[in-house]
């Protein structure tokens, strides 16, 4: 997409309902801030609450924000809340040991059913001079045994590294009934894949999966990616995030992801899918324009779906384009990511554009493009904000009275900058010049 001009110096609406001089356009085109988006647009999460999608509060755990951590954030606060609430101010401040003693009594208590042991928990608790794998091993796996009711656990790659990985995901799987939350962080290639299928097996109610840096080998007569999807159809998983994610294969072939998505297209409680990539050549997508398909062609209503650093093109933008032009609710509420995919250009976008300028509660879209993305969050804003799609339907303005009270509206709101509203007007009148003439 093109740069927001400056409007001319001088514009009329037809019938003159409304008219401004180039003095009052000063910033209109809005200045990009430091990671090159516009600036103007990203107070819109601050509406969040009249601008999330059709999804209510309880549907997601996150805001209208792309921001996967907040979720992690909420339990940081809880877990120091906890700690708070059991103990004197003093004993808070004790040493790391005791502070890692004090969390396994929490747990072994029955007080905390959150596991979390992140790598900022890890310096806070001092377990880096842990002598061997075997004791802090050891005193985990007792704490999980003493409490079958763990609903969380949420594990970095320090911690992960510095444990007996299949003895603890064995005790944890064993011990599964209650856990919803699965969150592991390690680097490339060290978590023990066979150990993470195993509670993935077990923990039937889990609702929501977050991996980081998953290295799934197909070699050797392992067929991980395969397995990998059979597993997540078996469960009754709501979301799924896979981070990194790299498949080790002797050989490079299209749409290695293929199996999962697949698999994924059949899971019915499936409304968050973010899969990401890891040093993809950008000729060699890992999702087929036929594996797409197939996911998108079952599962037509999203809240976040996320396919970045996957070697995606212009094909599969014209897929995401037919599929979600089925019906009205073939959309994502929340969220679209296409980010670090850099063969999509403007043909991908313009075919994404056309089906999405045009739908209500959707969601962000984020792409490598960013003022293509501000001109997108522009337009999707006047269409959940401010009814610009009972105005304009299907291309063609219903009423001219109607359009020009509506642009009078857009253009006076009191709780949004300056810069936005004549970027609102500027859209209008780009998108419907018959109604503007020069004077």
């Amino acid at each position: 997409a093109d740069p927001l001009p400056d409007p001319p110096p001088t514009l009329l609406i037809a019938n003159g309902a409304m008219g401004f001089t180039d003095d009052k356009h000063q910033g209109s085109t809005g200045a990009k801030d430091s990671s090159g988006t516009m600036a103007e647009y990203e107070d819109d999460g601050a509406f969040a609450g009249d601008d999330d999608g059709s999804f209510d509060s309880a549907d997601s755990a996150y805001s209208s924000e792309d921001n996967v951590e907040d979720l992690d954030d909420a339990f940081a606060s809880y877990m120091q809340a906890q700690l708070t609430s059991m103990l004197p101010e003093k004993e808070v401040q004790e040493s790391p040991e005791a502070l890692w003693r004090i969390f396994l009594s929490s747990i072994t208590s029955g007080k905390s059913k959150v596991l979390k042991v992140t790598d900022a928990c890890f310096e806070r608790y001092g377990l880096a001079d842990a002598d061997t794998k075997q004791p802090l091993t050891s005193d985990v796996v007792s704490a999980v045994i003493a409490n079958p009711g763990l609903t969380h656990v949420i594990l970095g790659d320090q911690f992960l590294q510095r444990i007996e990985q299949m003895s603890l995901f064995q005790t944890v799987s064993a011990h599964a009934d209650a856990l919803t939350y699965l969150k592991l962080s390690p680097e490339q290639g060290t978590l023990n894949v066979s150990a993470f299928f195993g509670t993935l097996a077990a923990a039937k109610k889990l609702s929501e999966l977050e991996i980081h840096n998953l290295t799934l080998l197909e070699t050797g007569g392992l067929h991980q990616v395969a397995h990998l999807g059979e597993l997540l159809a078996a469960s009754s998983l709501r979301q799924v995030y896979i981070f990194g994610i790299k498949v080790d294969s002797s050989e490079q072939q299209l749409g290695q992801l293929d199996p999962i998505l697949r698999r994924l297209s059949a899971l019915e409680p499936l409304d968050e899918l973010r899969l990401e990539g890891v040093g993809i050549p950008a000729e060699g997508s890992m999702v087929s324009i036929n594996g797409l398909r197939e996911l998108l062609v079952v599962k037509q209503k999203w809240w976040r779906l996320g396919l970045d650093n996957l070697a995606l093109c212009n094909e599969h933008c014209a897929v995401i384009a037919e599929m979600f032009s089925r019906n009205d609710k073939c959309k994502a509420g929340d969220l679209l990511s296409l980010k670090s995919n850099p063969s999509i250009n403007h043909v991908g976008y313009k075919a994404i554009f056309d089906v999405f300028y045009k739908k209500g509660r959707m969601g962000l879209v984020k792409v490598d493009d960013k003022l293509w993305e501000a001109e997108f969050d522009l337009v999707r804003s006047m269409n959940n904000l401010h009814g610009r799609l009972d105005i304009v339907k299907d291309g063609k303005v219903a009423s001219k009275g109607d359009w020009l009270d509506w642009v009078s509206h857009i253009g006076s709101g009191g709780w949004e900058g300056d810069s936005k509203k004549l970027n609102y007007i500027w859209f209008a009148l780009r998108e419907h010049p018959e109604m503007l003439v020069s004077r």
